[in-house]
């Protein structure tokens, strides 16, 4: 996903899989993008930042956010050495993180739990609000929440769908208390775990809240900051589970 800004400035989160990494910069390229201002890794699985190496061997990047998860993976430390190579600022963040970037507000709602060196890097999902004048984006990353964690979630129009959909990860009490118009979940087609889940569907028609899949392509947002149009981009190839989700903010 990424948001570009009216100012130029861009906010990334994740890159998905080392196989889309070339297209994920081809692809950001085409958006008129030449530099990435914060570039949020939400947790160390392959799926999420594999991506973001091309990214860091592609573009300078000026600060990046990690949940410090220590997943000692061969791809965790590729994206590291990545950081280091680009000469970003890398922030190991924690609930209550912000920073303002042009006019958008970013705020890490929850982060890394207290077990960083156990086997649950989904739980250690970096959580982030994303504001911009009247609109607003709750990006759930992986993260498979338990209740006294959404007590935070503060209400957003848009929710980026936790988990690629699993039933864990889209609950009655979060869908209360976040209250989204609208959801995006990324997955692919035909996916052999099943997602989304047909309990999350079932939820998310259960509150009217409209949802966008990747399975039907490239999803683009395009705002003033009160009101926004949300189309399909099928102007390239689709692939599994590398699906570009962008925000374009204008004044």
């Amino acid at each position: 996903m990424f948001f570009k800004l009216p100012g130029g400035e861009v906010v990334m989160i994740d890159g998905g899989p080392a196989s889309s990494g070339e297209r994920v910069v081809s692809y950001l390229k085409r958006s008129g993008v030449s530099k990435i201002d914060l570039l949020i890794a939400t947790h160390p699985h392959e799926d999420h930042i594999g991506g973001l190496i091309s990214v860091l061997g592609s573009f300078p990047v000026s600060e990046v956010w990690d949940p410090g998860h220590n997943l000692g993976t061969a791809t965790q430390k590729k994206f590291l050495e990545g950081v280091k190579k680009n000469r970003s600022k890398l922030e190991v963040v924690k609930s209550g993180h912000f920073r303002k970037i042009g006019d958008a507000e970013i705020r890490v709602v929850s982060s890394a739990n207290s077990a960083r060196n156990s086997d649950d890097a989904n739980g250690s999902s970096i959580v982030a609000h994303v504001s911009w004048k009247g609109i607003s984006f709750l990006l759930m990353g992986d993260a498979e929440h338990k209740g006294k964690i959404i007590g935070t979630y503060p209400r957003s129009d848009v929710l980026k769908i936790a988990h690629h959909g699993s039933r864990h990860g889209t609950t009655r009490p979060l869908l209360q208390k976040v209250k989204p118009r609208l959801a995006v979940v990324s997955c692919g087609a035909d996916n052999p775990y099943g997602h989304p889940h047909k309990e999350a569907l079932k939820l998310l028609e259960e509150f009217n809240v409209k949802l966008y899949s990747t399975v039907n392509g490239n999803i683009v947002l395009v705002s003033d900051g009160e009101n926004y149009t949300v189309n399909y981009d099928n102007s390239e190839e689709r692939g599994i589970m590398d699906i570009i989700f962008d925000f374009f903010f204008k004044w």
